[in-house]
């Protein structure tokens, strides 16, 4: 582990932070697309929501994703699946990604939860298929 992962891990000993999660889900969107996350600002219209799967998506409760105020003309939602407590967000093999057009999605809604999510768009795919499945709906950078 060289300084810089060892710095991360001492700042950001929670790994499952939420805000570091929603930051990973959004590099990994971003660099899909073949942004550069640390300069270039994320596509207009382009919204992503993140959640984290528990160990046991059986025997835990609802997962839900937070939804953004207004609608997005293009909604991702990404699914952090860590199978152990020292799994870095950033290792892409373990996140699941649904395209959703913003249209999908009911204007006042505030969230959506797996459950509904993926009777509605199926299995979620992974990150390989994000450039595949934005750029049509994004149109041009």
């Amino acid at each position: 582990m060289n300084e810089w992962e060892r710095l991360l891990r001492w700042h950001c000993g929670d790994l499952r932070d939420e805000r570091l999660r929603q930051a990973s889900g959004l590099w990994i969107v971003l660099t899909a697309l073949g942004r550069d996350p640390s300069r270039e600002p994320a596509p207009d219209g382009l919204a992503v929501s993140t959640a984290m799967a528990p160990a046991d998506l059986a025997s835990a409760g609802p997962v839900v994703f937070p939804l953004p105020e207004g609608p997005a003309a293009v909604q991702v939602f990404g699914l952090w699946r860590p199978q152990t407590a020292l799994e870095e967000p950033l290792q892409r093999q373990h996140w699941l990604f649904w395209v959703v057009p913003g249209r999908q999605i009911h204007a006042e809604r505030r969230s959506m939860g797996l459950n509904p999510l993926t009777r509605a768009h199926g299995p979620g795919g992974p990150a390989e298929h994000l450039a595949a499945q934005l750029l049509p709906l994004l149109g041009p950078p």
